[in-house]
């Protein structure tokens, strides 16, 4: 809830790059309970990594286009 608060104020690009965030860290978290079994610390890094580099290219591609 509070990351949809936070993107309210991009609108639309706010919108993509939220959905990006999201998508970026479930694909993540999927892959590590599949081939880890869970989740450990360097998971977690993993997705904030991923999540936040989707966001910021969703958000680059939006606004350029």
């Amino acid at each position: 809830l509070s990351a949809a608060v936070c993107a309210a104020p991009l609108g639309v690009a706010g919108a993509v790059a939220l959905s990006a965030a999201a998508l970026g860290a479930t694909v993540v978290c999927g892959l590590a309970a599949r081939r880890l079994g869970g989740a450990t610390g360097d998971v977690f890094g993993a997705v904030q990594a991923v999540a936040e580099t989707a966001a910021l290219c969703a958000l680059v591609a939006v606004t350029a286009a």
